[in-house]
């Protein structure tokens, strides 16, 4: 074998040779990179979230998380407490006011109306009962002037001390023997059979004194509420 012979056999040699460490590099950068891309990818779980949801379209701008009308859990619980309580505001219904009634259950609303005519006036008179829970052995009940109106019925001798609508707020409180005692005193009121009154009057002191008569024997009453005037 001659000298260039063997130089050639030894080019081709370092030729392979180096081909071969160029492929371990390229491999070993490629690992390298991989091993980058994947630990900064898992720092950042949220931005990897965002960015899927991104690649989805599902997120179309940066003010998904702001926008008004996505509601908070904050949102539910208020939602939530809506729902609880709207029941126990009867409005004008008497059957659902009585179920609350039966248990003297503090805070049920009822709005009750109607018309007391005199001899020459008619008041169509709307009052909100609220209850407010037993205390000591009674049913403490509030009740709260919500509207009024005044029909002139003959000779127009207007009262100025009469009630109006500037008394709309006016309120007092009523304390009920026993839940049975509301109950009956609605079902006299709702068909037109209560016979009964609560008249207060002022002391010197100015201090009132309440009395009760007819079907309010048994209970007592207090407060301006039932010092309005209707005649």
């Amino acid at each position: 074998m001659d000298e260039n012979t063997t130089l050639e056999k030894v080019s081709k040699k370092s030729k392979f040779l180096w081909l071969y460490i160029l492929v371990i590099v390229i491999i070993l950068v490629l690992i390298v990179l991989f091993v980058f891309v994947k630990t900064n990818k898992d720092s950042n779980p949220s931005d990897n979230i965002m960015a899927d949801l991104n690649d989805l379209n599902i997120i179309e701008d940066s003010n998904f998380l702001e926008d008004e009308n996505i509601v908070s859990p904050e949102d539910t619980n208020v939602i939530e407490i809506i729902e609880i309580e709207n029941p126990e505001n009867c409005g004008t219904n008497l059957n659902c006011f009585k179920q609350y009634a039966a248990e003297c259950k503090e805070g049920a609303r009822f709005l009750f109306t109607d018309v007391i005519s005199t001899e020459n006036k008619s008041f169509t008179r709307t009052t909100e009962y609220t209850i407010n829970g037993i205390e000591y052995i009674y049913c403490k009940v509030n009740l709260s002037l919500y509207d009024v109106n005044v029909e002139i019925t003959g000779e127009d001798d207007f009262n100025e001390s009469m009630v109006s609508k500037e008394d709309i707020g006016t309120d007092g409180t009523c304390y009920f023997e026993t839940p049975q005692s509301l109950i009956d005193y609605l079902d006299k009121k709702d068909t037109n059979t209560f016979s009964g009154s609560v008249d207060c009057f002022y002391l010197d002191d100015n201090s009132t004194v309440c009395s009760s008569t007819g079907d309010m024997v048994n209970n007592s009453c207090e407060g301006d509420y039932f010092m309005l005037e209707y005649e």
